[in-house]
């Protein structure tokens, strides 16, 4: 059996004494290490129940906020990243605090800085870059046949997009465009049967205006904003037609429209890395 410890007065002073020592700041306005009888206690101020338990409240809770303009995003960082007086009373920049990762998947670009220094808070800032609805229609539309009332009307419908040839020209093509297919016959051939192959040689003839005199173009340029609020992106297409039936079909197809993109987002991040005056580094927020 144990004997029980016997406290002397001694004894008592001296874990009084240890009970009375100041707490030490061990990260300012965060974190903190307090002495208690069995040794020392850290304490976290950045715990809500450890708020709670004292009755405060964050002075500025955690928070979020999202963009879909370059403008609106860079506007509110501005104002973020005023200069404010650390722990010691000295200015500093807050975007030395802060971080910013662009996302190529989510096609986003999240800034995040700490609070002041006794608000206990993080907050992100996000640039969540909408895919424009010119670019929305166009990849939609991308490598579909369109009977020729369609896409004339299609065409109609994103005139302004038309960079080269430009807007009245495809308009026109896509209203007076004709083709009409003759079949060519030869090389006969008289196999060891007996039968003859012909070598069939199928010929379109395609022309377009009034008066048949357009040249109808194999590569398009279309200018579009690819993301919302965003500005015009230049993007190749072929212009492809058939016959089925008798009647015409025409058909633009996009080429790597995904490529592009990705280079148009690679452009927005150069923009904001300059806007802010900081790195943007590529990641997953």
């Amino acid at each position: 059996m144990t004997e029980p410890t016997i406290r002397t007065e001694a004894d008592a002073v001296h874990e009084q004494s240890l009970l009375g020592v100041q707490p030490v700041k061990l990260t300012p306005g965060h974190v903190y290490a307090v002495r208690t009888k069995d040794g020392f206690k850290t304490i976290d101020l950045n715990q809500p129940d450890v708020l709670k338990a004292a009755g405060w409240e964050r002075l500025n809770p955690q928070s979020s906020f999202a963009f879909h303009s370059i403008n609106s995003f860079t506007a509110y960082v501005a104002q973020i990243f005023d200069y404010d007086p650390d722990d010691k009373g000295v200015y500093k920049p807050r975007r030395t605090r802060a971080l910013c990762i662009a996302d190529e998947t989510a096609k986003t670009i999240r800034l995040i800085f700490d609070a002041q220094p006794n608000e206990w808070g993080t907050v992100y800032a996000d640039l969540k870059l909408l895919g424009s609805p010119e670019a929305k229609r166009w990849l939609e539309a991308s490598g579909k046949y369109l009977a020729q009332q369609d896409f004339a009307e299609f065409c109609e419908l994103n005139l302004e997009t038309f960079s080269s040839p430009d807007s009245a020209t495809i308009l026109e093509i896509a209203q007076t465009f004709q083709a009409k297919s003759t079949v060519d016959f030869s090389s006969a051939v008289r196999l060891s049967s007996g039968a003859i192959k012909l070598k069939r040689d199928e010929k379109i003839e395609a022309t377009a205006g009034e008066r048949a005199d357009i040249a109808i173009p194999d590569m398009l340029t279309v200018a579009m904003p690819l993301f919302k609020y965003g500005k015009a992106y230049a993007v190749k297409a072929r212009l492809r037609y058939r016959i089925v039936d008798g009647a015409v079909k025409l058909s633009v197809l996009l080429v790597d429209p995904e490529m592009a993109i990705e280079h148009a987002f690679k452009e927005v991040i150069d923009e904001v890395s300059t806007l802010l005056g900081m790195p943007v580094f590529y990641g997953k927020v």
